[in-house]
């Protein structure tokens, strides 16, 4: 994910055979985020010229490609958004060039494997803290190529928890496992640096119900063993206890543990 990788790629697009009929190449390096404006000096390829769009040079661009330098070999870097095909200066030549992304987005989706999957762009950019680690990278591959937003969130806890599988229930599984003191609980102080800590919370309410404003993993445990001892034992046992699937009242998961116990000993 630097300057030396990139210059590699564009070297062996350049250094490939031409298409029949073409006396040249041309290729268009969209960077629209500007990750490497900065390090454009750095860029030096075999006959190939470098050629830096600005927004208000597109007719002394055209001029350079078609007419002075004809049979030149061109890399044109695009710090853009791509206009729109009627405000596009240089579609004609766009049509018969090539395309090339290596901001920094591109270069993670093809790491990654998602080149077929641009819907996620958005997603890899707002999680970028967490893709900046290779280490993360590497535990992010571990798991099945995500294909949606929601599985792509999915992995991204999955590798932050040490959880089995980037399914809710093992992720769930994987922060309990990790104690019930959330400030000392390693893998849910994960989520939180990475700001995903709200949709964990959002994704326990969905898969148990649990849902506070206080969030606790006390609580939360507490809900999970109510939903499941609710469902296999009397309800004798569970008297004493006011629980709804919606809202909690019970204090800690202790409190939970010694009434049953209780009453299943006095009973």
């Amino acid at each position: 994910m630097d300057i030396e990788q990139v210059i590699t790629e564009l070297n062996q697009k350049f250094s490939m055979p031409l298409p029949e009929f073409y006396s040249r190449r041309i290729v268009f390096w969209y960077d629209e985020d500007k990750d490497f404006e900065d390090k454009l000096d750095q860029i030096h390829l075999d006959n190939v010229e470098l050629l830096v769009l600005t927004g208000s040079n597109n007719f002394e661009a055209k001029k350079i490609l078609t007419r002075d330098k004809p049979d030149t070999n061109f890399l044109v870097y695009c710090p853009m958004a791509t206009p729109a095909p009627d405000d596009d200066w240089l579609l004609d030549i766009k049509l018969y060039s090539e395309e090339f992304r290596a901001d920094l987005t591109s270069i993670l989706m093809r790491e990654l494997g998602l080149t077929n999957f641009n819907s996620l762009r958005k997603t890899i950019k707002e999680n970028n803290k967490f893709f900046k680690s290779k280490d993360r990278r590497t535990k992010f591959k571990r798991f099945a190529t995500p294909t949606t937003r929601r599985s792509l969130i999915l992995t991204i806890m999955a590798a932050l928890t040490g959880a089995k599988e980037a399914q809710p229930s093992e992720i769930i599984q994987a922060v309990i496992n990790k104690g019930l003191d959330l400030q000392k609980n390693t893998a849910y102080q994960a989520l939180v640096s990475y700001q995903l800590d709200a949709k964990f919370a959002t994704l326990v309410k969905l898969t148990t119900g649990y849902e506070e404003a206080d969030f606790s993993l006390e609580r939360l445990v507490a809900h999970i063993l109510l939903s499941a001892t609710s469902k296999f034992m009397s309800d004798k046992y569970l008297e004493g206890l006011k629980y709804s699937a919606l809202n909690s009242s019970f204090s800690t998961l202790s409190q939970v543990l010694s009434t049953i116990l209780g009453n299943f000993i006095l009973k």
